[in-house]
């Protein structure tokens, strides 16, 4: 009796034992089927419907600790886009300022924080880039069996010129273009007013400026990379206004809060420098004023997508306006005002430009 009791504690043990090695080999084999990489192969433009279609392997979350509950599309590491539509192999995102959007961009899916979660993609927005070198020539085809040859067909009957048509009526006249920017402004804002742009009125107006929700010095003389920091740390503010002091270095940096508005002034008598590249892009509205700004291959400020700039009591290597607007008073621009359907307003201000305004980069 005992031999038998123990033989069948024996059987038991070895059909637990089954059990257990047969759900490690089930849950391995759930988890490498989650260890694939993301992959984009190929990213489409929709300008019409202003959307992107990424298209690669791979694209949803699987599911594992860490991962995201959808795919996070971006470029240039700004703000998620909206998703529409999103499969393993393709995901659909909105654009609202796709139109607006001009240039050289990083587009990124990811699923979660590994590497494998992640690819990137190189995306040119309304340009074309450089044509690439010619590929090797490929290997010689072997040659096909020759066809059978074919039936000569008829000659086709010569068809009748026909007469022109009759001129058509004149169309009727276009209408009144909607009226125009002053070519040149005399503002001088008093009691502590601020020069903005008024869509609203659709001209430049001097008004009190609502309350700062930051309101800081930058001293440069002992760190010259503090305004890069001071920034960073800004972006949570709606309005933000830095005076400056000393030579602050400024690496390239994108200010793309929507809606939002950022002074940068020189503490009076300071003699404040600005190196580097700012770009503002998505309806912000920028004022800089009484300082230097210096950029040595590249434009010192860059605006897009309705944005809207003041310069005054500035000098500056170079501007480049996309979509956005500027009014420029006792302004010394040293290399040239680029305008990529943008518009510049010169103020009463002694204004140099060099050289004169283009109208492409």
């Amino acid at each position: 009796m005992k031999k038998f009791k123990s033989g069948m504690i024996l059987m038991l043990n070895m059909f637990r034992l089954t059990l257990l090695m047969l759900a490690v080999q089930l849950g391995n084999l759930s988890y490498a089927n989650n260890g694939q990489d993301l992959q984009i192969h190929t990213v489409l433009v929709d300008f019409e419907l202003r959307q992107l279609s990424v298209k690669g392997l791979n694209l949803l979350p699987k599911g594992m600790p860490g991962d995201a509950l959808e795919p996070i599309v971006q470029i240039n590491e700004m703000a998620p886009f909206v998703i529409v539509f999103a499969s393993p192999e393709e995901v659909v995102v909105d654009v609202p300022n796709l139109d607006l959007l001009e240039g050289d961009y990083l587009l990124s899916v990811s699923t979660g924080i590994g590497e494998s979660q992640r690819d990137t993609w190189n995306l040119t927005l309304g340009a074309v880039g450089p044509q690439g070198l010619p590929g090797r020539d490929g290997v010689d085809g072997k040659a096909g069996r020759d066809g059978i040859d074919g039936k000569a067909g008829k000659d086709g009957v010569d068809g009748k010129v026909g007469d022109p048509g009759p001129q058509g009526p004149p169309g009727p006249p276009g209408s009144d273009g909607a009226n125009g920017r002053d070519a040149t402004l005399d503002f001088n804002c008093a009691n502590n007013e601020t020069l903005i742009w008024s869509e609203t009125q659709a001209k430049w107006v001097c008004q009190l400026p609502q309350p700062f929700d930051i309101v800081d010095q930058v001293d440069c003389s002992a760190d010259p990379k503090a305004l890069n920091s001071t920034l960073e740390s800004s972006k949570l503010g709606r309005r933000v206004r830095l005076s400056l002091v000393g030579h602050c270095k400024l690496d390239y940096f994108v200010w793309g809060a929507t809606g939002t508005y950022l002074e940068l002034r020189g503490e009076q008598g300071s003699n404040a420098v600005v190196e580097g590249e700012l770009f503002a892009v998505g309806a912000v509205a920028l004022s800089v004023s009484d300082l230097s700004w210096i950029s040595k291959n590249s434009h010192s400020l860059r605006l897009f997508g309705s944005s809207n700039l003041v310069l005054q009591r500035a000098q500056i290597d170079s501007i480049s306006l996309g979509a956005s607007s500027a009014y420029l008073n006792d302004v010394n621009v040293k290399r040239g005002l680029v305008l990529n359907y943008g518009s510049a307003i010169l103020g009463a201000g002694q204004i140099a430009l060099r050289p004169e305004i283009t109208e492409s980069e």
